[in-house]
């Protein structure tokens, strides 16, 4: 079975970055390296399960005991489990890294429990969203400190969690429709952060983080209508910081979240209105846009991504106008036709689209 690290030798060796001698020496190296060095898939799921259940064996004890422990042994039970943790990450950094990267992963996410607990204990005057912020700020301790991917993907959430929640407590969650399109294009953000010929793996989380969030974040788009008056300027600077974001990722390769920044916006403003067609015209838009922007730049998860939107988006439009217009009867005979034919036909597409991306990388 080929190895992920020869494609990457292939292409230095194209490249003219190594020379065909240092390449047999590196396949040697490898061939005669212990089994045992490297990971795989078991041992992964290990670890992600171990770290899961340990995760949950924690709260449930904490839980089970809680109101038998005294306030000061609760913070002390607090510190103890934080420092348990990262220690334990410390010490086994050198041995099996990935078992460092999971306890150090499971310490950032008990520091979320820890602040809670640590509120709910000393009677602290409630603000919810100074909570996010000082979790989010653990989580950019450990970029800082350690500079595992899982860090990055718990600051890549926590920070949009608390300006959400900050901006929804000033606002009084005066305009869904602004909120999930920032969350929208926020995971738009994410998704481009993907950058051909780069094997770091953080930004790989980010794009999955996006992949992930891109169709709930839509649906909450789709189902939010303003309702209040927001300030216009802070509107525009709330839209503004996912584009600043996909700036720093991908510096002029941003400019499409930028275009999307304004499909946001139009949105928005379409939303305000009580005609509901143009809405559903805009998001067949917005997924076309988003075939076009993975061909444009040879990532299928985007084509994948476009077509199950257009999909969605029939979807909402054939329950919400045609089926109400319709005997009963006769608009399940259609939906029926329409998944059968239109999810053919919308596979078919989805499949020449990625042959013709693998018939231009190849």
């Amino acid at each position: 079975m080929r190895l992920p690290w020869e494609k990457h030798l292939e292409g230095w060796l194209a490249a003219g970055l190594l020379d065909p001698d240092t390449a047999a020496r590196i396949r040697a190296f490898e061939a005669h390296r212990p089994e045992i060095a490297r990971l795989r898939w078991p041992v992964l799921l290990a670890l992600c399960l171990g770290g899961i259940l340990l995760g949950a064996g924690v709260l449930l004890f904490v839980t089970a005991h809680w109101e038998n422990i005294s306030p000061f042994w609760r913070m002390a039970l607090i510190a103890l489990m934080l420092t348990a943790l990262h220690a334990g990450g410390l010490l086994s950094v050198s041995r099996l890294p990935a078992m460092a990267t999971t306890l150090h992963t499971l310490g950032t996410i008990a520091l979320g429990g820890g602040i809670a607990l640590a509120g709910q204990v000393f009677h602290i005057q409630e603000h919810w969203p100074n909570a996010i912020l000082l979790w989010a700020l653990g989580a950019w301790a450990g970029i800082w400190l350690l500079g595992d991917w899982p860090q990055i993907s718990l600051a890549a959430l926590l920070t949009p969690a608390w300006l959400v929640s900050e901006w929804g407590e000033q606002q009084q969650w005066a305009s869904g429709a602004l909120i999930s399109g920032f969350l929208l294009l926020l995971s738009l953000a994410y998704l481009s952060a993907w950058e051909a010929g780069t094997a770091r793996v953080w930004r790989k989380a980010l794009t999955v983080l996006g992949a992930v969030a891109l169709l709930p974040c839509g649906l909450l788009v789709s189902l939010a209508r303003p309702a209040g008056r927001v300030d216009p300027p802070a509107t525009f600077l709330f839209l503004l910081l996912p584009v600043g974001l996909a700036w720093v990722l991908r510096k002029r390769a941003s400019w499409p979240v930028a275009v999307w920044a304004l499909w946001v916006l139009a949105y928005v403003l379409l939303a305000a209105g009580k005609n509901e067609l143009p809405l559903y015209a805009w998001c067949a838009v917005g997924a076309i846009g988003l075939v076009g922007w993975g061909l444009q730049e040879g990532r299928p998860e985007r084509v994948n991504l476009g077509v199950a939107g257009f999909a969605v988006t029939v979807l909402f439009f054939y329950f919400s106008r045609v089926m109400t217009a319709m005997d009963r009867s006769l608009s399940l005979i259609l939906l029926g036709v329409l998944f059968l034919a239109g999810g053919w036909q919308l596979e078919r597409l989805r499949r020449r689209l990625l042959l013709g991306l693998r018939g231009a990388s190849s």
